[in-house]
């Protein structure tokens, strides 16, 4: 499950790279201000002594945490650009375009008292694709941070290739993240973060529970192994 979720991560990766390559500062200047937003996604931290631990189901969770973080890692790649800050605005909206070889990128950028987000679109080819004003990619995010999500598409198509959406709950602090990936097989990760460093990961496919993991913030935890069916067929601490 790990490696097919950084095979898949990792051709997301190269794709949003290609995208991300343009120089051209040829779009004109929105007024003074109107930049658009970044997408914030926390780090979560796995307790020194769990990040230490030899034990398999230890190395488990703090890799899982690992490639949950690397999303933030890697937002350059998946946030507009420094030259996509110069927008025009079209209706309610602001909107930037831009070539990347034959590929056209399009960027719509909105922003209210709530929340911002944009959608690029893709038009032309990239040497294995044709594209006809095909959304590829869409994030929203509210303003206060509480919650926020990104979509990726499988290519010409409207179906989702992968989602995550990661929220704070206002009473508790508790954070959540959850990273699906759809691919020939629905994989899910559920990862809960609590203020004191301690919680909780679980992986699903095909909407059954396989593997779960919790912890302390002192780095000793529990794990369970599940069978299609539900049964516990392994657990114990670590």
């Amino acid at each position: 499950m790990i490696k097919k979720i950084f095979i898949v991560f990792i051709s997301l990766f190269i794709s949003l790279v290609i995208i991300s390559c343009s120089d051209d500062d040829s779009n004109p200047t929105g007024p003074e201000g109107n930049q658009a937003k970044e997408l914030s996604l926390k780090e979560i931290q796995p307790p020194a002594a769990m990040q230490q631990s030899s034990n398999p189901h230890a190395q488990a969770a703090v890799m899982w945490l690992n490639l949950a973080n690397s999303y933030k890692s890697y937002s350059a790649f998946y946030t507009p650009q420094d030259n996509l800050n110069k927008l025009f605005k079209t209706n309610d909206e602001w909107t930037s375009t831009w070539m990347v070889d034959a590929l056209q990128i399009t960027m719509d950028y909105f922003e209210d008292a709530l929340s911002y987000g944009w959608q690029i679109f893709l038009n032309g080819t990239d040497g294995e694709f044709t594209y006809a004003d095909w959304l590829y990619m869409e994030a929203e995010q509210n303003i206060d941070d509480s919650y926020g999500q990104l979509k990726v598409y499988k290519p010409v198509t409207t179906e989702v290739a992968m989602q995550w959406d990661w929220s704070t709950a206002a009473s508790s602090g508790i954070y959540y993240f959850n990273l699906f990936i759809l691919d020939n097989t629905s994989e899910k990760l559920e990862i809960v973060s609590n203020p004191d460093n301690s919680g909780e990961i679980s992986y699903y496919s095909d909407q059954i529970l396989q593997t779960k993991i919790s912890w302390t913030n002192a780095g000793t935890g529990y794990f369970w192994e599940y069978d299609e069916s539900g049964n516990v067929t392994d657990e114990g601490p670590f």
